[in-house]
């Protein structure tokens, strides 16, 4: 099993953007043969980067013909549990992106299902690929000092990036809390959204759990890693209706991570992972993702020297990717496996069960929706 045969599931901008060209770049390693999505024209954009490949509109169909295929990605948005388990049932190995589901309660039940049937799966934590965070965490980890670890997301829409690589932006969705109240109130997992935040949980508190369980769990899973795996809440409170929040976290060494975000109506994409040690620190600047080779810039400083600056111009997706493949070929587990996101997840729950909601800001009723990507 060398060239392995990939059905792609879900063939909206993350795949367009990033997972087929990624893809496409790793013929050596992958041939994708089949494309499926419940939206034709999806389907149809998609499919110039699979020339010749069957397509399918419903995950049904593509498993009764799970011959043409040897392991699935799923880039769906969702709880991902009728694609994993789907894939499980047919003995395929799974790629999923980030998350692995939408609470804890359902990534159980996956992760129960990925090793009965003894299938590999990867999650796609693209970062953790970044030569810039494995350098980071290697030069200021637990073993060399580290103090605090902290990672800040600010998150505009990203309609300007996608003109840059797919020349279209998002059709028009309304704002991205319109979009949050529906998934938390109506959408296929809002009842276990509730009962993951609490039965009494207020609006602001379920808007903040999908945020981060859906796009800032990139940024608690950073953290998370940097303290040692094992962590607790120390505190934590949303405002601006959800789209803000921050949290406090310590290791069982005492080590402390912060973990703070918003969600903008405009401006630039930013997000910095920053590792304090005693006598060194790090800084790791991360573009918008639906940048392909947009440079992730690495700060460092050691024992009172001035700031170095390296700019890493690798394919995160790409990456991860060949974590899959390897992980599959020649045995190497990749880092960031189904257990590793059920962790993520019981983390962002715990967050938002400790956290207090801060009074509403209503300054934010222009915001548009944006990708979580």
């Amino acid at each position: 099993m060398g060239r392995l045969r990939i059905a792609v599931i879900g063939c909206g901008v993350a795949a367009q953007t990033r997972h087929l060209p990624a893809l496409a770049h790793l013929g050596d390693r992958f041939r994708v043969v089949a494309l499926c999505d419940t939206d034709l024209r999806a389907l149809e954009q998609a499919a110039v980067w699979a020339t010749g490949c069957r397509v399918f509109a419903s995950v049904g169909e593509l498993f009764a013909a799970a011959e043409l295929f040897d392991v699935v990605l799923i880039a769906t948005s969702g709880d991902h549990v009728a694609e994993i388990q789907a894939a499980a049932a047919a003995g395929k190995p799974v790629f999923v992106e980030k998350p692995l589901s939408l609470t804890p309660e359902q990534a159980r039940g996956l992760v129960e299902a990925i090793e009965s049937a003894g299938i590999g799966c990867v999650v796609g934590y693209m970062k953790r690929y970044s030569a810039a965070v494995t350098t980071a965490l290697g030069q200021i980890g637990i073993a060399s000092g580290l103090r605090t670890a902290a990672a800040d997301l600010v998150h505009p829409p990203e309609d300007r990036y996608l003109y840059s690589v797919l020349g279209r932006a998002r059709p028009p969705g309304g704002s991205l809390l319109e979009f949050v109240h529906h998934q938390v109130t109506d959408g296929a997992s809002a009842a276990a959204i509730r009962r993951t935040a609490g039965v009494d949980a207020p609006l602001a508190a379920l808007a903040a759990y999908f945020l981060l369980a859906t796009s800032v769990i990139h940024d608690v899973n950073l953290v998370r890693t940097a303290l040692g795996g094992q962590v607790r809440v120390v505190n934590a409170a949303f405002w601006n209706d959800g789209l803000s929040g921050q949290a406090t976290l310590r290791s069982p060494s005492g080590r402390v991570g912060l973990v703070s975000y918003t969600f903008v109506a405009a401006g630039r994409y930013t997000e910095t992972l920053s590792l304090v040690g005693d006598t060194a620190r790090c800084a790791v600047s991360f573009p918008s993702p639906y940048l392909a080779y947009a440079p992730i810039a690495l700060d460092t400083e050691n024992d009172g020297d001035a700031v170095t600056r390296e700019l890493v111009y690798d394919d995160v997706f790409a990456a991860e990717l060949i974590a899959f493949h390897d992980q599959l070929v020649s045995g190497p587990a990749a880092a960031t496996g189904p257990r590793e996101a059920l962790a993520d997840l019981e983390l962002i729950a715990e967050i938002v069960r400790s956290a207090q909601t801060v009074e509403r800001d209503t300054t934010t009723e222009g915001n548009r929706r944006v990708g979580l990507c």
